[in-house]
């Protein structure tokens, strides 16, 4: 019989803090480090209401994303944003695993350039087989960068206090697109694979007669290759210099241009067809 787990809902910092029995923290912000954690929490459901970034040192994990347990080497880089779910359901708690991380609240970066730009950290929305495994030096980079945060948050908050925290959460955050950037690269060959496959079901797509359901999203792609729509976005703009949005139009584009030259269909019904709202 399945266990029942205990709802969290973890709004803020300090709640995570408390929750773990760290170093009482910031609620808006906190530098984790769970090898001073006076509690082990189990069989819980957590909802986050934060960002948060975890390192992991260590091989096993009782963590799961949703419904599916992690299971990753050292070195991974585990993230959530609000809304998010995470499981902690394990016979067996680990006390004090080798992890650290890094939480804030959007009410600290809002206002904030950081804040206006948010939206094009995608990690944040990965599937867990997405997540980001480091290099020794990639590891040292994060690591330092907490470090600097930390010292941050030990100085009497002053005027420019939160001006400082944000840019500095902006820089730890580029340093993760850069690493993703890397780990792309490292992927090459698995990369062209997907890319592949993804113009072969868009040409599909519309030989099929599938386009009367609606225009091709992204979502509708990423879902048929196993990716969530961030992953695969950036994997097919790492790839193609272009966004799956373009290259989606311009197959649209293409398509309609064929017809007009091959066809004596009207405009009107080539644009309907491809369910374009631009052809006429």
């Amino acid at each position: 019989m399945e266990r029942k787990l205990k709802e969290v809902k973890l709004d803020s910092a300090k709640t995570f803090s408390e929750l773990y029995g760290l170093k009482d923290q910031s609620p808006l912000i906190g530098v984790i480090d769970f090898k001073t954690a006076q509690k082990s929490p189990n069989n819980l459901e957590m909802e986050y209401g934060v960002y948060a970034l975890y390192l992991k040192d260590v091989s096993v994990c009782s963590l799961k994303y949703g419904a599916y347990p992690c299971d990753y080497t050292s070195g991974t880089l585990v993230m959530f944003a609000p809304g998010q779910r995470a499981r902690l359901d394990s016979p067996e708690a680990q006390v004090r695993p080798d992890v650290i991380g890094l939480l804030f609240h959007l009410d600290l970066i809002e206002g904030t350039p950081l804040g206006l730009t948010m939206g094009k950290y995608t990690f944040f929305s990965y599937k867990e087989a997405e997540s980001l495994h480091l290099s020794d030096s990639e590891r040292d980079i994060f690591r330092r960068a907490l470090q600097e945060i930390a010292e941050h948050l030990r100085v009497p908050a002053a005027r420019h206090t939160r001006d400082i925290l944000a840019s500095r959460i902006q820089l730890l955050l580029d340093c993760v697109n850069s690493f993703y950037v890397r780990q792309f690269g490292t992927r090459h060959a698995i990369n062209l694979k997907i890319l592949q496959n993804f113009r072969v079901q868009l040409k599909g797509f519309y030989v099929e007669g599938r386009s009367t359901n609606g225009f091709p999203s992204v979502s509708y792609f990423a879902e048929k290759a196993n990716l969530s729509p961030g992953y695969f976005g950036e994997l097919i703009k790492k790839e193609t210099g272009k966004t799956p949005q373009e290259l989606i139009g311009n197959h649209i584009l293409e398509c309609a241009r064929q017809r007009l030259v091959l066809s004596k269909d009207f405009v009107s019904t080539i644009a309907y067809d491809l369910v374009s709202c631009n052809f006429n």
